[in-house]
């Protein structure tokens, strides 16, 4: 089986190409509450997809529904992690641990993400400074270590 996701739909955009270009869209909107969307792509009465027969919804909410849809051409999806932003309840000082909280929407609950920290102005898979513990990189991209807290 598959799944489909359902929200309330605050936004319909007619002649989305895709079920990608509506994903897209969603990510665009985050802002303003997409959480999920719903892509349709219907024949016309002859038989052909076109651009009048190809509508993206966007939601704000991603209830996520086991089975198939009845409706051939529909797609449904939710957005995945999305990291808005992080605090911490003190300035992280060299030499000393601190607490770091992330948030998003999307965010796992049950398990506690990693956190890879690189210097500022760094790519993702820059290696990071010497003075960061945990977690451990035994390459770019692969870190381990338990979270804490």
């Amino acid at each position: 089986t598959t799944s489909h996701y359902y929200g309330e739909v605050f936004r319909e955009l007619p002649g989305v190409g895709s079920a990608c270009a509506c994903e897209q869209l969603c990510l665009e909107h985050f802002g303003v509450g997409c959480r999920s969307w719903v892509y349709l792509d219907l024949l016309d009465s002859e038989g052909e997809n076109d651009a009048a027969h190809q509508m993206c919804y966007l939601q704000t909410g991603a209830e996520e529904r086991a089975g198939s849809h009845p409706v051939a051409g529909f797609v449904s999806g939710a957005i995945g992690p999305v990291v808005t932003g992080f605090t911490t309840a003190t300035t992280p000082a060299y030499d000393a641990g601190f607490t770091l909280s992330v948030v998003g929407a999307g965010l796992p609950t049950t398990d506690a993400p990693r956190v890879k920290l690189v210097p500022t102005g760094e790519a993702c898979d820059a290696a990071q400074p010497r003075s960061v513990v945990e977690p451990e990189c035994s390459a770019a991209t692969v870190c381990s270590g338990a979270p804490t807290g």
